[in-house]
């Protein structure tokens, strides 16, 4: 395997972690949003 391919291939090793954490983090505030989530009706 070139140099060049290793490289991506150590890049990209090292990033799948990070984005899994961020997927997580992002599910969490997806729920947290929703459950504060509050309907203001005006009554005209």
């Amino acid at each position: 395997m070139p140099k060049r391919m290793r490289y991506f291939c150590m890049g990209n090793a090292l990033v799948v972690d990070l984005i899994k954490d961020m997927g997580t983090m992002i599910k969490e505030i997806d729920l947290l949003e929703q459950e504060h989530v509050t309907q203001i009706t005006l009554g005209i």
